[in-house]
């Protein structure tokens, strides 16, 4: 295995797990949309359990395009996989798929058993946390 490489903001960002983060938590989304580098800070809105990890929600911005971008903890680990943005008329929701989904052998990610998703359906309301704050 080769050196881990620096990225562009001068550190080596090291491979963390979303199922550490609790909302709240301060996270940084980096990505490449819109035609240029973009960069937001925000926070963990809610967290989605869903196929051994979680799935999160959050506050920090990111464009159209930006998916596949990077979110990081306050710690500089990467912790999720930019994804999509729901914008809707009173607040825009941005989510993150857990960097441990990438991480892990093809072959040990378990199989949906439920039946198909529409794409973006949010889980079931009982089985997450949210922030309540006002």
């Amino acid at each position: 295995m080769s050196a881990p490489r620096r990225c562009l903001a001068g550190f080596t960002p090291e491979i963390g797990r979303a199922e550490t983060l609790k909302v709240g938590d301060t996270v940084y989304a980096v990505g490449f949309g819109v035609g240029r580098l973009t960069t937001s800070v925000g926070r963990v809105e809610a967290l989605y359990p869903y196929e051994g990890s979680v799935v999160v929600r959050t506050s920090a911005a990111f464009p159209m395009g930006a998916s596949g971008g990077a979110l990081f903890d306050s710690n500089k680990r990467l912790v999720g996989i930019l994804t999509f943005c729901r914008h809707g008329h009173e607040t825009d929701a941005y989510y993150a798929l857990p960097i441990e989904w990438a991480t892990q052998p093809a072959n040990s990610v378990p199989l949906q058993s439920e039946g198909p998703r529409l794409a973006g359906a949010s889980p079931p309301a009982t089985h997450y946390q949210t922030d309540t704050r006002p």
